[in-house]
């Protein structure tokens, strides 16, 4: 299962070399009845922010392991900075002191995953 949109869709930053930001933040929760089930269902929402502040967000919902998960929002940001335009080597080094951050974890809404109108 994995779904997505981008809010606004199918958009590049014009110039992402003057400038680009993210935030994040993610939620989940186990999935199945069995005990001891490390299967989840995440939502992630990233936000990229260009240097005049436009904002570019991308929500998708999965399920995976729980041993996937910061892994898996790490490349996830990755991938959302790459499909703007932000060059490789920009990306690098915004990720690079980057690590999964419990505090960004919300309690789980599903609404939250809803598409825009």
């Amino acid at each position: 299962m994995y779904t997505k949109y981008d809010q606004p869709p199918e958009e590049e930053i014009q110039n992402p070399h003057h400038g680009v930001t993210f935030d994040y933040y993610f939620m989940g929760r186990r999935q199945g009845n069995q005990p001891g089930s490390t299967y989840v269902d995440l939502i992630l929402c990233s936000a990229v922010y260009d240097s005049q502040n436009n904002k570019y967000t991308r929500k998708e919902h999965m399920g995976m392991d729980r041993s996937q998960v910061k892994s898996h929002i790490e490349n996830r940001i990755r991938q959302h900075l790459a499909d703007l335009g932000v060059d490789p080597v920009m990306v690098k080094g915004l990720m690079r002191d980057f690590e999964v951050d419990l505090s960004k974890c919300r309690e789980y809404d599903s609404d939250e995953f809803r598409p825009p109108l």
